[in-house]
């Protein structure tokens, strides 16, 4: 997610594909430990990444939108990438 932002904003890149699956707002920098007795291991965030100022959207959506199905997937095929391909700048 943030190398989607700073890839964005730094070097105008094109997103393309479908939109992430997590909040541009969220935790993360994830830290484990193992309890005591039972040794099961916990994961918890240490650091909240804000990187959508005065909003909090669902998703970050792509520029382009382009979805992939399971057909794409059995057929072995990649329409982002075809689309990144056959796109042309402006």
């Amino acid at each position: 997610m943030i190398t989607a932002f700073k890839f964005r904003d730094e070097f105008n890149a094109i997103l393309i594909g479908e939109p992430a699956g997590n909040k541009p707002n969220h935790y993360g920098e994830q830290r484990r430990f193992s309890l005591p007795n039972s040794k099961l291991a916990v994961g918890y965030s240490t650091k909240h990444f804000h990187q959508i100022k005065n909003a909090d959207p669902p998703t970050l959506a792509p520029d382009i939108f382009v979805p992939y199905s399971l057909n794409d997937f059995l057929s072995g095929r990649d329409p982002a990438l075809k689309a990144a391909v056959d796109h042309h700048l402006r």
